[in-house]
């Protein structure tokens, strides 16, 4: 959830800070790369997590699920993502941060139903 969160924070700040015309606005646009790269790395951590606590007769069809679906995203969304560029390059941003503010939504679902 909070990566969800820290996506959306981003994502929206990447699509909308640029639009300011201040001298210090490149530092908000560092922070928020430097910022970016940090939760990249507890997602990489999280998948770590998850190989440590789950069951190893369901780590295989989890994992293999988990590639299929990190491959097929990166040869589709890059290209729907470039087009969307090509419209306006807010765009690819501004869905992100909807699709992360979804993720949100479906994490506190899972997470109530349990």
């Amino acid at each position: 959830t909070m990566e969800a969160m820290s996506l959306v924070v981003i994502l929206l700040g990447y699509a909308f800070i640029p639009m300011l015309n201040y001298d210090w606005i490149v530092f908000v646009v560092v922070g928020l790369y430097v910022i970016d790269n940090i939760f990249f790395n507890f997602a990489i951590g999280l998948s770590t997590y998850l190989q440590k606590i789950a069951d190893p007769q369901d780590l295989g069809s989890q994992t293999a699920v988990g590639f299929t679906i990190n491959h097929i995203s990166a040869v589709v969304i890059p290209l729907f993502g470039g087009a969307m560029w090509m419209l306006n390059w807010q765009l690819p941003f501004i869905i992100g941060a909807g699709l992360s503010a979804l993720s949100i939504v479906f994490t506190m679902k899972s997470a109530i139903k349990q």
